[in-house]
């Protein structure tokens, strides 16, 4: 069984770094305090592309399970009509509520979600 690491970053937090743990840094790097800065932001940047990436995403599954909910119910549905139509009333009619029930419930259950 393969062991895992865990690695950690030992290197101060840049978002926690106070203006004289800056002027330190600036005092033995020139430049230093710019670049930690532009890491600072480039990190933020970075975090905010991810956030979007996973709400674009969320949104898209959101949308296929919309829509293939959708087409089950509507195949359900159908085939409730065709049993109708078969001469099976009451198997059609059982299909039909069945599938209003749980159209019913996944509503109300989204909306508590």
């Amino acid at each position: 069984m393969p062991t895992t690491k865990k690695i950690t970053n030992n290197q101060p937090s840049i978002a926690l770094m106070s203006a004289e743990e800056l002027a330190k840094y600036e005092k033995i790097i020139p430049g230093g305090a710019e670049r930690i800065l532009e890491l600072a932001e480039q990190q933020a940047s970075h975090a905010q592309e991810l956030e979007n990436r996973q709400l674009e995403t969320s949104a898209k599954l959101k949308l296929v399970c919309q829509v293939i909910t959708f087409f089950l119910a509507l195949g359900t549905g159908a085939l409730g009509a065709a049993l109708l139509l078969a001469g099976s009333e009451l198997a059609g009619l059982l299909v039909i509520v069945v599938d209003a029930a749980a159209l019913a419930a996944v509503s109300l259950y989204g909306k508590q979600n």
